[in-house]
């Protein structure tokens, strides 16, 4: 069995016809921008990064031309229904399989005299970093005693030491999974995880055979009413906690994640674990308020016409998307 992640293989995808030859099984993961289309993902088209509409075009012909290479010769995919709008072969749900992490040595600190809440953001402005700020300050403004911590590009050892002293992490803004890295590292410490996203309480609600991932979840307007009810409401995020705690330890547990893999081998694979590119309905994507992911989608439609959304194979998502970029 060869495990590859992120658009990876040993020598650019053409080992992977011989490994099929050789009758070895290819497992792909994704988990975000490895597989989600840049002109939906504000990590890659983000004001920061410079990147123009012309450079976005041809990044998602590019992505689409390496998707369709690795859906051809993969034994399985591993994705997420919210961002895997590029893949044409059916594919394994990833929070179904699970994000195996094993926590370290560092142990939770005893609790706070007040509330501390940690933000980790990788990349700040897609993160929705600003917008946390002005709704820490909004409730310090209301009579909050909040002590807020945020700290970027340390070391993962720094970030576990944060989080093992805080009482509950803010994730993100605009995020398209219902617990990310951050906030997975966070459950192992038993610290539950605010998570601000466009489409996640449809995520929850139709997620295969129930119990979704704990976390507490808010469009990205309802931030602060967010980190509020996690302030004022000790018991409810305590339990929060401990049900994120439980669901990692178990569900996401490497030995558990492992016995999953060795399932896809066998071709042990239960029905909701199957997940159809057909059936991708998510536009908002990750990293963008609402309006700004509309203008980047019409302006690569403006610029490429609908080619440039590399949606050919799916006519009723593409059709979704010219509606979107034009609203």
């Amino acid at each position: 069995m060869f495990i590859f992640v992120a658009n990876t293989s040993f020598l650019y995808f053409y080992d992977f016809p011989i490994l099929r030859r050789l009758n070895k099984c290819i497992i792909c993961t994704f988990h975000g921008s490895d597989a989600r289309p840049p002109y939906i993902d504000g990590a890659v088209m983000g004001e920061d990064r410079g990147m123009t509409v012309e450079q976005g075009i041809r990044l998602t012909r590019q992505k689409k031309r390496i998707l369709r290479k690795i859906d051809r010769y993969a034994n399985h995919i591993i994705s997420h229904p919210y961002h895997a709008h590029l893949h044409e072969k059916p594919f394994l749900h990833t929070t179904l399989i699970g994000f195996p992490y094993h926590c370290s040595d560092i142990r939770a600190g005893a609790g706070n005299d007040h509330v501390r809440i940690l933000h980790s953001p990788s990349h700040p402005l897609s993160k929705g970093t600003p917008r946390i700020r002005q709704a820490i300050e909004n409730l310090r403004t209301k009579g909050l005693t909040i002590e807020y911590v945020e700290i970027t590009g340390k070391p993962n050892h720094e970030v576990l030491t944060e989080i093992s002293q805080c009482d509950f992490v803010i994730d993100q803004l605009y995020s398209d999974l219902l617990l990310s890295g951050f906030a997975t590292e966070a459950a192992f410490f038993g610290k539950p995880a605010v998570v601000g996203g466009y489409g996640l309480s449809a995520a929850k609600k139709d997620y295969p055979g129930g119990n979704p991932p704990p976390s507490h979840i808010c469009h990205p307007d309802e931030i602060q009413r967010a980190i509020e009810k996690l302030v004022v409401d000790r018991d409810y995020r305590l339990q929060l906690g401990k049900d994120a705690q439980e669901f990692v330890q178990t569900h996401w547990a490497p030995v558990k994640v492992a016995e999953r893999y060795l399932r896809l081998i066998r071709g042990d694979i239960p029905a909701e674990w199957v997940c159809s590119p057909n059936d991708v309905k998510y536009l908002h994507g990750y990293g963008f308020p609402e309006q700004k992911v509309k203008q980047w989608v019409g302006d690569f439609i403006r610029q490429g016409g609908k080619e440039c959304l590399q949606m050919a194979d799916k006519p009723e998502l593409e059709r979704r998307f010219l509606e979107f970029g034009n609203d």
